[in-house]
This record gives C-alpha cells, structure tokens and sequence, in this order.
C-alpha cells in the first residue's frame, strides 16, 4: 500500500474536515456515497411545522449522520490521496 484515502466534509467557510482514512479508494469512494445518500435525507422545514419542532428534527438528524454530528453542515464530501509512510519515522531515525 503506498498511499491512503482521506475522507473530508467540505464547507465554504471554513478547512475540510477529516473524518476517515481507508487503504483503499474503492472503501473511501463507498463511504462518500453512503455520506452522500444520507446527507440528501436532511430535513426540510414542513410549512405547519414550528421553528422549534424542525430544529428538534434536525438535530436528530444530525446526530444519526454517519459522518458524525460535525457533518450536518458539510457542502459535500471529497478524497484526498496521502502517501502512506508506516516505517517511515524508523528509516529517518536509522539514517541519522
């Protein structure tokens, strides 16, 4: 393995956020998709429903995200490719 996959939460007005690392793109690409679907299901305010009573909901919601409460807000979610580096602390202390 010589890189990992970073999930992140994205927002307009402040860093993405990571949530995850996988060894695979494949695993982070399934996992953006389940943060996707979910993330579509976020409530709407219902025109008889009080202020109140929606932001109950909402943060139900919020809280069941499978991307963890912090991911309510997210514009969308993204990968980023890392070089995987394990040993490499020990290579460095060797060369020394």
């Amino acid at each position: 393995m010589d890189k990992i996959y970073m999930v992140t939460a994205d927002t307009d007005w402040e860093a993405s956020y990571h949530l995850v690392a996988f060894s695979t793109r494949s695993d982070a690409e399934y996992f953006v998709q389940v943060l996707d679907e979910y993330h579509a299901t976020d409530p709407s305010q219902d025109e008889d429903e009080t202020d109140d009573d929606h932001y109950e909901r909402r943060e139900s919601w919020g809280k069941a995200h499978p991307g963890g409460y912090d991911c309510r807000n997210a514009h969308g979610f993204s990968i980023t490719d890392f070089p995987y580096a394990l040993g490499a602390i020990e290579h460095i202390s060797e060369t020394k």
